[in-house]
Protein backbone atom coordinates (compact mmCIF):
# COMPACT_ATOMS: atom_id res chain seq x y z
CA UNK A 1 0.00 0.00 0.00
CA UNK A 2 1.36 3.40 -0.98
CA UNK A 3 0.73 6.48 1.13
CA UNK A 4 1.23 10.09 0.16
CA UNK A 5 2.84 12.69 2.30
CA UNK A 6 1.61 16.25 2.45
CA UNK A 7 4.58 17.28 0.29
CA UNK A 8 3.32 15.01 -2.50
CA UNK A 9 -0.21 16.43 -2.59
CA UNK A 10 -1.13 18.71 -5.51
CA UNK A 11 -0.83 22.38 -4.59
CA UNK A 12 -2.72 24.06 -7.41
CA UNK A 13 -4.84 23.34 -10.42
CA UNK A 14 -7.62 20.85 -10.78
CA UNK A 15 -8.38 18.43 -7.99
CA UNK A 16 -10.23 15.21 -8.15
CA UNK A 17 -13.27 14.81 -5.90
CA UNK A 18 -11.15 12.65 -3.61
CA UNK A 19 -8.16 14.97 -3.35
CA UNK A 20 -7.51 16.22 0.17
CA UNK A 21 -7.39 19.93 0.97
CA UNK A 22 -4.41 21.41 2.75
CA UNK A 23 -5.12 23.40 5.90
CA UNK A 24 -2.92 26.14 4.42
CA UNK A 25 -5.47 26.53 1.61
CA UNK A 26 -8.29 27.35 4.00
CA UNK A 27 -9.21 30.69 5.49
CA UNK A 28 -10.49 31.16 9.00
CA UNK A 29 -14.03 32.49 8.87
CA UNK A 30 -15.80 34.00 11.85
CA UNK A 31 -18.99 32.33 12.98
CA UNK A 32 -22.15 34.18 12.06
CA UNK A 33 -24.84 33.65 14.64
CA UNK A 34 -28.59 33.38 14.38
CA UNK A 35 -28.81 33.33 18.18
CA UNK A 36 -25.47 34.72 19.43
CA UNK A 37 -23.30 32.13 21.10
CA UNK A 38 -25.89 29.38 20.75
CA UNK A 39 -27.24 28.81 17.21
CA UNK A 40 -24.85 29.44 14.30
CA UNK A 41 -26.11 30.48 10.86
CA UNK A 42 -25.67 27.89 8.16
CA UNK A 43 -25.15 24.94 10.47
CA UNK A 44 -27.14 22.15 11.99
CA UNK A 45 -28.35 22.66 15.54
CA UNK A 46 -29.99 19.79 17.39
CA UNK A 47 -32.12 20.35 20.48
CA UNK A 48 -32.08 17.04 22.30
CA UNK A 49 -33.52 16.01 25.63
CA UNK A 50 -36.21 14.19 27.49
CA UNK A 51 -39.87 14.97 26.77
CA UNK A 52 -41.26 17.97 28.63
CA UNK A 53 -38.05 20.00 28.87
CA UNK A 54 -39.28 22.73 26.50
CA UNK A 55 -37.51 21.96 23.21
CA UNK A 56 -40.61 22.80 21.16
CA UNK A 57 -41.24 25.96 23.19
CA UNK A 58 -37.65 27.06 22.61
CA UNK A 59 -38.11 26.47 18.88
CA UNK A 60 -41.28 28.58 18.87
CA UNK A 61 -39.48 31.27 20.87
CA UNK A 62 -36.64 31.35 18.31
CA UNK A 63 -39.11 31.52 15.39
CA UNK A 64 -40.99 34.32 17.16
CA UNK A 65 -37.86 36.39 17.83
CA UNK A 66 -36.64 35.87 14.26
CA UNK A 67 -40.05 36.93 12.92
CA UNK A 68 -39.76 40.24 14.76
CA UNK A 69 -36.17 40.89 13.68
CA UNK A 70 -34.74 40.31 17.15
CA UNK A 71 -32.25 37.74 15.83
CA UNK A 72 -29.98 39.19 13.17
CA UNK A 73 -31.68 42.58 12.96
CA UNK A 74 -34.05 41.87 10.07
CA UNK A 75 -37.38 40.03 10.36
CA UNK A 76 -37.10 36.67 8.62
CA UNK A 77 -39.19 33.60 7.95
CA UNK A 78 -39.18 30.31 9.81
CA UNK A 79 -40.40 27.02 8.39
CA UNK A 80 -42.03 24.78 10.99
CA UNK A 81 -42.37 21.08 10.23
CA UNK A 82 -44.24 19.65 13.18
CA UNK A 83 -44.38 15.88 13.21
CA UNK A 84 -46.49 15.60 16.31
CA UNK A 85 -48.17 18.82 17.47
CA UNK A 86 -51.30 20.19 15.80
CA UNK A 87 -50.72 23.47 14.01
CA UNK A 88 -54.03 25.01 15.07
CA UNK A 89 -54.36 23.56 18.58
CA UNK A 90 -50.78 23.66 19.84
CA UNK A 91 -48.28 25.49 17.65
CA UNK A 92 -50.36 28.55 16.68
CA UNK A 93 -51.37 29.38 20.28
CA UNK A 94 -47.71 29.12 21.30
CA UNK A 95 -46.68 31.45 18.46
CA UNK A 96 -49.36 33.98 19.46
CA UNK A 97 -48.28 33.81 23.11
CA UNK A 98 -44.66 34.36 22.06
CA UNK A 99 -45.64 37.45 20.04
CA UNK A 100 -44.62 36.08 16.64
CA UNK A 101 -45.29 38.00 13.46
CA UNK A 102 -47.46 35.22 12.04
CA UNK A 103 -46.84 36.19 8.39
CA UNK A 104 -43.18 35.25 8.95
CA UNK A 105 -43.92 31.74 10.22
CA UNK A 106 -44.84 29.16 7.60
CA UNK A 107 -45.85 25.53 7.48
CA UNK A 108 -45.66 23.15 4.52
CA UNK A 109 -48.78 23.04 2.35
CA UNK A 110 -51.21 20.21 3.03
CA UNK A 111 -51.10 17.07 0.92
CA UNK A 112 -53.72 16.47 -1.78
CA UNK A 113 -56.00 14.80 0.78
CA UNK A 114 -55.88 17.93 2.98
CA UNK A 115 -53.77 16.31 5.69
CA UNK A 116 -50.33 17.49 6.74
CA UNK A 117 -47.62 15.94 4.63
CA UNK A 118 -44.89 14.18 6.58
CA UNK A 119 -41.36 14.85 5.36
CA UNK A 120 -39.41 11.59 5.05
CA UNK A 121 -35.65 11.60 4.81
CA UNK A 122 -33.68 11.03 2.76
CA UNK A 123 -36.47 10.68 0.18
CA UNK A 124 -37.84 14.21 0.62
CA UNK A 125 -34.59 16.22 0.65
CA UNK A 126 -35.62 17.80 -2.67
CA UNK A 127 -39.05 18.69 -1.29
CA UNK A 128 -37.44 20.15 1.84
CA UNK A 129 -35.08 22.21 -0.33
CA UNK A 130 -38.05 23.51 -2.33
CA UNK A 131 -39.89 24.50 0.86
CA UNK A 132 -36.86 26.33 2.25
CA UNK A 133 -36.20 28.14 -1.01
CA UNK A 134 -39.83 29.11 -1.65
CA UNK A 135 -40.31 30.46 1.88
CA UNK A 136 -36.84 32.06 2.20
CA UNK A 137 -36.72 30.47 5.66
CA UNK A 138 -33.72 31.35 7.80
CA UNK A 139 -34.79 28.90 10.51
CA UNK A 140 -36.11 25.42 9.84
CA UNK A 141 -37.61 23.64 12.81
CA UNK A 142 -38.24 19.95 12.46
CA UNK A 143 -39.72 18.58 15.66
CA UNK A 144 -39.41 14.91 16.47
CA UNK A 145 -37.01 14.61 13.54
CA UNK A 146 -36.56 10.87 14.00
CA UNK A 147 -40.18 10.46 12.90
CA UNK A 148 -38.99 11.62 9.49
CA UNK A 149 -36.88 8.50 9.07
CA UNK A 150 -38.28 6.19 6.47
CA UNK A 151 -37.96 3.19 8.72
CA UNK A 152 -37.72 3.57 12.46
CA UNK A 153 -38.50 0.16 13.85
CA UNK A 154 -35.01 -0.71 15.06
CA UNK A 155 -32.21 1.15 16.81
CA UNK A 156 -29.92 0.46 13.84
CA UNK A 157 -32.35 2.11 11.45
CA UNK A 158 -32.70 5.14 13.71
CA UNK A 159 -28.90 5.38 13.88
CA UNK A 160 -28.73 5.33 10.08
CA UNK A 161 -31.31 8.12 9.97
CA UNK A 162 -29.20 10.16 12.40
CA UNK A 163 -26.21 9.60 10.14
CA UNK A 164 -28.25 10.86 7.16
CA UNK A 165 -29.18 14.00 9.10
CA UNK A 166 -25.54 14.63 9.90
CA UNK A 167 -24.76 14.38 6.17
CA UNK A 168 -27.32 16.95 5.04
CA UNK A 169 -26.53 18.36 1.62
CA UNK A 170 -24.24 21.39 1.49
CA UNK A 171 -26.99 23.70 0.20
CA UNK A 172 -28.80 23.20 3.51
CA UNK A 173 -25.71 23.86 5.60
CA UNK A 174 -24.25 26.79 3.69
CA UNK A 175 -27.04 29.28 3.02
CA UNK A 176 -28.07 30.48 6.45
CA UNK A 177 -30.58 27.67 6.95
CA UNK A 178 -31.14 25.99 10.28
CA UNK A 179 -32.47 22.61 11.29
CA UNK A 180 -33.46 21.95 14.83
Amino acid sequence: MTTSTAAELPREGKRSALAPVRASELEVRPVQWLWPGRVPRGGLTVLAGEPGLGKSLLSVWLASRLSRGELGGTPAASLLLTAEDSREHTVLPRLVAAGAELDQVVFPPPAIDGLERTVRLPDDVGYLRELITSTAAKLVVLTRWWLTCRRRSTRGRINRCVERWLRLPPWLRSRGRRCC
